[in-house]
């Protein structure tokens, strides 16, 4: 027999899709609603997650969790009753009497309370009718649509590709003069190596506490065949930082006011680092981490997860700022314009190696190393 579980709903759909096979001696105990055609069953449990779904002449005579309330309509029209408590005013009058707080949950008895409005049965026909001849619609939209989106990403790639080939600004670099790259890096690794040995001996007659670090060997030569262009290693000629693992946060180290932590949703909102919707942690471990404390024009890339790859700018700085561990800060410092640096990083070849490489390392140290190789 099939068994209806919490997890057999898909709750984007709302449809059984993977019920589990059973017999009567390996059922669980919470199998105990034979459901039948036209039932609809509503998860009591959380109810805001509508794990919601119509049972259809496959699953009829199934058993359902006793977790289901199951909604039979005996004079009215099924599919109606079925998109009803779908609707968001539903949802929303049932969440507000679930009791509880890790598991929220109602009572069959308060759905089956809820008062729905009924038209004669002739106009819940045509309703029905006119909700699956819309959605229809809604469905082919969003399959366009969807195949829109995905050759907007493949056309952005290809733009991105022809960009830093040199391709875009062809006729530009030959209608106007212009500093080369070579001779601005030039520039920039002199300064530095001056900075440094000013640093260093001050270090060195305890001036100043922290040794410095080198900057200025980075590696960079001529582009071979791109005017004005030059080629040069990322690893020492930006600024990479990640949170150290020993300083990882847990949830506990969360706080309601201090400096904001940002994670990979910040990044899901286009170019533009979103600040909408943050964690909060004390100061004392926002100043324990100071090579990620956020600036403007600050590059957040992450580096694990389902969301490797994502890439923001940051454009505004509303409070001081942190990141979480899955999160890269990338500075361009005077090598890079920022904003050429975050279509650099968003384009084929930098997201190749981020996918790639960083499945591959176990550090930051190890990934920075991956980058000489990726001038």
């Amino acid at each position: 027999m099939d068994y209806i579980d919490i997890e057999a709903i898909d709750n984007s759909k709302f449809i059984i899709e993977k019920p589990k096979r059973h017999t009567w001696e390996t059922a669980p105990s919470r199998a105990q609603q034979i459901v039948q055609t036209g039932d609809t069953l509503f998860s009591t449990v959380r109810p805001y997650l509508k794990n919601i779904a119509l049972v259809t002449p496959k699953h009829d005579k199934s058993i359902a969790s006793s977790g289901f309330c199951v909604i039979r309509p005996l004079v009215l029209n099924p599919i109606y009753v079925h998109n009803f408590v779908l609707t968001q005013h539903f949802i929303e009058s049932v969440n507000s009497l679930a009791k509880g707080t890790s598991y929220p949950a109602v009572t069959s008895k308060i759905i089956q309370e809820q008062l729905l409005p009924i038209p004669p049965l002739q106009e819940q026909t045509r309703i029905v009718s006119k909700i699956e001849e819309l959605f229809s619609e809604l469905s082919h939209a969003i399959m366009v649509l969807n195949k829109t989106q995905q050759h907007l990403k493949s056309y952005k790639q290809t733009l991105l590709n022809y960009a830093f080939s040199g391709s875009l600004t062809k006729e530009w670099r030959f209608e106007t003069e212009s500093t080369s790259a070579y001779e601005h890096l030039t520039k920039i690794q002199e300064d530095r190596k001056l900075k440094y040995l000013r640093d260093l001996s001050q270090y060195q007659s305890k001036k100043i506490k922290k040794k410095p670090k080198k900057d200025f060997d980075f590696k960079y030569k001529e582009h071979k065949s791109i005017k004005n262009w030059a080629t040069v290693d990322l690893d020492k000629s930006i600024y990479i930082a990640a949170r150290i693992g020993w300083r990882g946060l847990k949830k506990s180290d969360y706080t309601q006011e201090g400096a904001i932590l940002l994670s990979v949703h910040s990044l899901n909102h286009g170019k533009v680092v979103d600040f909408s919707y943050v964690n909060y942690i004390s100061d004392d471990r926002y100043e324990e981490s100071p090579e990620i404390q956020l600036e403007l024009n600050d590059i957040l890339l992450c580096k694990d997860g389902a969301g490797i790859g994502k890439i923001g700018i940051v454009k505004t700085l509303p409070e001081k700022s942190t990141v979480n561990s899955s999160i890269l800060v990338v500075r361009g410092k005077e090598v890079f314009d920022p904003n050429f640096l975050f279509y650099l990083l968003s384009g084929p070849t930098m997201q190749k190696l981020v996918n790639e490489k960083f499945k591959e390392v176990q550090s930051l140290t190890s990934f920075k190393k991956t980058l000489r190789n990726s001038h």
